[in-house]
């Protein structure tokens, strides 16, 4: 006899989800968009900033993204020596 029951499975979290969305659109943006242009993700996220606050300075750029000054650093000498 064949057995009716039914595993319940929880659904994921939702910013589990949200994460995995996040990186599956980072991932397309990356290759379709940016690659192309010659410029990472992380520079692109940069000029944005800099767009959105002129004159802001590493810190504060640093500060609004959650990474060190010093990530945030090599980031704009990156863009800088271009």
């Amino acid at each position: 006899m064949v057995s009716s029951k039914l595993t319940y499975m929880p659904e994921p979290p939702l910013g589990f989800l949200m994460h995995r969305l996040h990186m599956a659109l980072r991932s397309e943006v990356t290759e379709t968009v940016l690659e192309p242009l010659g410029l990472t993700f992380p520079e692109y996220i940069c000029l944005r900033m800099i767009q959105n606050a002129p004159g802001a300075s590493n810190a504060e750029l640093a500060r609004n993204i959650s990474v060190s000054r010093q990530a945030m650093n090599l980031v704009l000498r990156g863009l800088q020596d271009r």
